[in-house]
């Protein structure tokens, strides 16, 4: 299936999941480039919102790699993992409506993020127009993209490095369930390579 093949073929969901800091955002734009998608929606714009209307929520207004410290005081993978699942079913709900409104509107989407959790995913892939791929660094890429992400923000390399540990624990994780569930690993070493393995995926 080449390009005029898939843009006439419509009402196409792509999910991108991985870790943070993986590429997710900055693959999911070029994608959306490269394929001629107009939408592409960021699950964290969706947690945002729900943090405004919900400040008590320690759950939702707090990160992904950090939600492990409602769990306990050790960075353990079973605090990591469990305040990763509480963080991301926050807003489950709400990005299948998202989700659910595009599949009736027709429209072609690119939806990326860390929440896109397994438990989400294995209800999402049944719909036969829902295509995930999952995005995985290795070890030194991930340090390589932390610190570029840091030249354009205000956090520190503290904030990110100290949580590094659950950082490479969401990836692996999330590496692993994508292969149980058969959903392409594209690891994300080049931007163009990986962009062109999904388009691949995509248009099988």
């Amino acid at each position: 299936m080449n390009l005029s093949q898939f843009q006439k073929s419509r009402n196409k969901i792509i999910l991108i999941m991985g870790a943070p800091v993986s590429g997710k955002s900055t693959i999911s734009y070029k994608l959306a480039i490269e394929l001629g998608i107009e939408q592409v929606i960021d699950t964290d714009i969706i947690r945002g919102i729900k943090a405004v209307q919900e400040p008590k929520n320690q759950y939702i207004n707090t990160y992904s790699f950090k939600s492990w410290e409602l769990f306990g005081k050790k960075q353990s993978q079973k605090n990591i993992l469990l305040g990763y699942e509480k963080y991301s079913e926050q807003i489950e709900k709400e990005i299948s409506g998202v989700i659910n409104i595009n599949d009736s509107w027709g429209r072609n989407i690119i939806m990326e993020g860390v929440h896109l959790h397994p438990n989400l995913i294995e209800k999402l892939i049944k719909k036969n127009n829902v295509q995930t791929v999952c995005l995985s660094v290795n070890s030194k890429e991930h340090k390589r993209n932390i610190l570029n992400r840091l030249k354009k923000s205000y956090q520190q390399p503290k904030f990110y490095f100290d949580n590094f540990k659950a950082i490479r624990e969401l990836n692996d994780f999330l590496v692993d369930c994508a292969r149980k569930y058969t959903i392409p690993v594209i690891e994300n070493k080049n931007i163009k390579s990986a962009i062109s393995l999904i388009v691949k995926v995509i248009n099988k």
